[in-house]
């Protein structure tokens, strides 16, 4: 048997301990009691409870974001109209 290091349920084989700790949901949003398995989602949801959100917006169309590192990863992405070039990942457009 093999236990899972955060919430000590016993598991078998082994690689369910690898997959396991994705359930367990130890960080509690304080503003609606949301319970999350990683630190980084409970910082995405806080993001929902500002007043004020800040937007980062695409200079080759319409498009935002509230987060920076979203637009990033859609500007990469992006098809640039002044050019030749074409990329993959037609939906982050």
């Amino acid at each position: 048997m093999h236990s899972c290091k955060i919430c000590s349920k016993s598991y078998t084989p082994s690689f369910h301990t690898l997959i396991h700790p994705s359930g367990c949901r130890f960080y509690k949003c304080s503003k609606c009691d949301h319970m999350f398995g990683q630190k980084v989602n409970l910082f995405r949801h806080l993001e929902l409870h500002k007043d004020v959100r800040v937007m980062y917006s695409c200079n080759g169309c319409s498009k935002s974001f509230t987060r920076k590192d979203s637009l990033e990863r859609h500007e990469k992405y992006h098809c640039c109209k002044t050019s030749t070039k074409r990329f993959s990942v037609k939906e982050n457009i």
